[in-house]
């Protein structure tokens, strides 16, 4: 009798498709017959379900602000009135052809109700255009290994740089989505733009080259709506403001970043040369007066060290071609910031972070709106974090202070992160702005709040 053998060919790491279903195992692996008188039947583990290469996720939120304490501002649309009562669904799509191989698409939808109940009418246009519903592409990239040491990355993305946590210093290739201050969720922060990116891993170094094809505005809270009321700026001043243009982008003047990340002398050392987006519109006179976005020059250096229970941060980065409203020339910038986190408590977490900005050959006149300049701007941040419940809340607390002595203004927070189950979390807390010498602050001020946030995780 001819001999019949079967036998399983498992390929490590391999994903297949979620229409490609096992056969029995019975019917793969059976025994194998021969002349003698007994039978050896090869005893097998069931074979696990393959993973499907397509992983879809996502979360809808809900946000509920209301603003406690208006003060004695008249301007704003409703006093003490809900602020945000806003829904967001957020959907990401990741798809794993191979090892080397994936892409991730995210797109986010959401509705804030609060406009309709205090009544659209009392708010400006560009509030309601900015605030009250969206539906927006988030990250879109296809990421691969070319060869074993270098792997590209195409299409929306962030890219994150620096060894800071709260202030930012050399993370400056995304804009910023600050239309809630202090409210923002983490991965909403960073607007995502479109970039080729070259990661070359060399021994424990690796090597990062990114040329960036979009240019996006940061976003920023509207004057007229809770957070900023009309009051808070000279309406002669908001009224002789130009139109504001988008970030225009030219390919002879692309904006870019390198970045070299390793070890020196026992620190987590990183490096940066570019040129990037400067987050500060300033007034164009000619051919015709606008307010415009400009490309400033960057290199920079960020340091970390793990001592025990601390970790020591520190990051410097040095700024040209900065353009100012006010400014007869363009001006240089150098930024320092010290931190550390430390976590020697039990279940408790401490993070301190310290920045310095000095513009070199300051004008007078810059301190004048519209550019409300410095010479030197402080800033400083604390968080801490403290968990319990066996793990499943925190209590949290931020601290931050800015300008000259920190008399510019800022802001302390406190709220209660639970995680009900694996897919709900809800949060809930206050938090208070304080004026200072800095206008921005003192609009900030007026707009206290108490927040609720519910989170559903799919």
């Amino acid at each position: 009798m001819k001999n019949k053998v079967w036998k399983p060919l498992v390929a490590a790491c391999i994903m297949v498709s979620p229409l490609l279903m096992a056969n029995d195992l019975d019917d793969l692996l059976g025994g194998f017959e021969v002349d003698e008188v007994f039978v050896v039947e090869e005893a097998v583990e069931p074979l696990e379900d393959k993973k499907s290469p397509w992983q879809v996720s996502g979360q809808v939120s809900l946000y509920s602000n209301y603003a406690y304490d208006h003060g004695a501002s008249a301007a704003l649309p409703n006093r003490n009135n809900w602020s945000r009562l806003q829904a967001k669904t957020r959907l990401d799509v990741d798809y794993e052809g191979s090892e080397s191989s994936r892409v991730h698409v995210d797109m986010g939808i959401d509705y804030d109700l609060a406009y309709q109940f205090n009544g659209r009418s009392n708010y400006p246009e560009a509030a309601l255009d900015e605030y009250e519903s969206s539906v927006e592409l988030g990250s879109f990239w296809w990421q691969s290994s070319l060869t074993p040491n270098l792997d590209i990355k195409l299409g929306r993305q962030n890219m994150v740089q620096g060894s800071a946590d709260m202030l930012r210093i050399n993370d400056t290739v995304n804009s910023l989505d600050n239309r809630y201050p202090g409210l923002t969720q983490l991965q909403d922060f960073r607007l995502p733009v479109a970039l080729t990116r070259f990661d070359y891993y060399l021994q424990d170094w690796q090597i990062t080259a990114a040329i960036q094809h979009q240019l996006r505005a940061p976003k920023v809270a509207t004057v007229g709506v809770d957070a900023f009321p009309s009051s808070a700026f000279p309406s002669a001043l908001m009224s002789s403001l130009p139109s504001l243009l988008d970030p225009q982008y030219d390919t002879s003047d692309s904006p870019y970043m390198l970045a070299a990340t390793g070890q020196v002398l026992g620190f987590d050392s990183s490096f940066y040369y570019g040129r990037v987006l400067d987050q500060r519109w300033h007034k164009r006179v000619t051919p015709v007066p606008t307010r415009v976005y400009g490309l400033i020059n960057q290199s920079g250096i960020a340091l970390s060290l793990m001592q025990g229970s601390w970790l020591w941060k520190l990051e410097a980065a040095r700024f040209s071609d900065l353009e100012y409203s006010n400014a007869s020339t363009s001006k240089s910038r150098s930024d320092v910031m010290l931190g550390f986190d430390y976590n020697g408590w039990r279940d408790i977490n401490l993070t301190v972070e310290w920045a310095q900005r000095q513009i070199h050959d300051f004008e007078t006149k810059m301190a004048l709106a519209p550019d409300l300049q410095l010479a030197k701007d402080m800033q400083l941040a604390v968080n801490m974090k403290y968990q319990f419940n066996h793990g499943q809340t925190n209590a949290n607390l931020v601290l931050t202070a800015n300008g000259e002595g920190f008399q510019g203004g800022g802001m302390q927070k406190f709220w209660l992160e639970h995680e009900v189950d694996q897919q709900w979390t809800l949060n809930g807390g206050l938090i208070n702005y304080y004026g200072g010498s800095n206008a921005i602050y003192r609009a900030l001020s007026y707009s206290d709040k108490v927040f609720v946030e519910m989170h559903y995780s799919f």
